[in-house]
């Protein structure tokens, strides 16, 4: 590894943050192991620790095989973040688990990505001069789930808010939870996509603040509720 490589912002940004999603996943968990909900923002912090690694190693990596790897990850690491905040919102939204259906559909779609990894859909070339990666449509189509998420996961909101039944209390969790998930969210894939778009990686930085507050206030909402 070379840290001269690296920005000073990544180790300002990436690494605090990544060990603070950890610790925040392991805390819910040991608060709350027989949740869902809990196990879930277990597996997202997991699944954001492996992606930031993933970046931070395509940094500092010498070996340009390495590197190769990395940008070959990045769309599985994504669409895992996607598709748990997907499941997270609807689990603590609806206090229920996700239906069948809906399971397969999700599942059906992370195994496309990984069937796709090793394809020039994902990264079309390898540029051993510069030691990076040129993005394929996989990308793009990851980005675009991301936002997509942002509306499904809104439209889920809106539905429950819209529910007679429900008390301030209750109205206030849902409004909350679907904000900070959909911050989060927005934060992260539009940092992303426009790093990819521009090849101005170092704006990609700036995707992970989010999930601190993501993961600050989920983890108050699931202790305390």
């Amino acid at each position: 590894f070379d840290f001269s490589f690296a920005p000073s912002l990544l180790f300002y940004s990436y690494i605090p943050i990544v060990l603070i999603a950890l610790f925040f996943g392991f805390f819910v968990l040991y608060r709350d192991h027989s949740s869902l909900r809990s196990k879930l923002l277990f597996a997202l912090s997991i699944c954001f620790f492996l992606l930031i690694i993933n970046e931070i190693i395509q940094w500092i990596a010498v070996y340009a095989s390495v590197v190769q790897l990395g940008w070959q990850l990045i769309a599985l690491f994504r669409i895992s973040v996607v598709l748990l905040s997907m499941y997270f919102a609807y689990v603590f939204i609806y206090k229920k688990d996700l239906p069948f259906g809906q399971k397969v559909f999700l599942s059906a779609v992370y195994l496309s990505v990984l069937v796709f990894l090793p394809s020039t859909i994902n990264v079309t070339e390898f540029d051993l001069t510069n030691c990076e990666g040129n993005p394929g449509i996989l990308n793009n189509i990851v980005h675009g789930l991301g936002l997509i998420s942002v509306l499904w996961i809104s439209i889920l909101a809106i539905n429950k808010y819209r529910q007679k039944n429900l008390d301030k209390s209750e109205k206030k969790q849902i409004l909350f939870i679907s904000l900070a998930t959909c911050l989060f969210l927005i934060i992260f894939f539009v940092s992303n996509a426009f790093a990819d778009l521009t090849t101005i990686y170092d704006i990609g930085l700036l995707g992970p603040i989010g999930m601190i507050v993501f993961l600050g206030f989920l983890t108050y909402m699931i202790v305390r509720l």
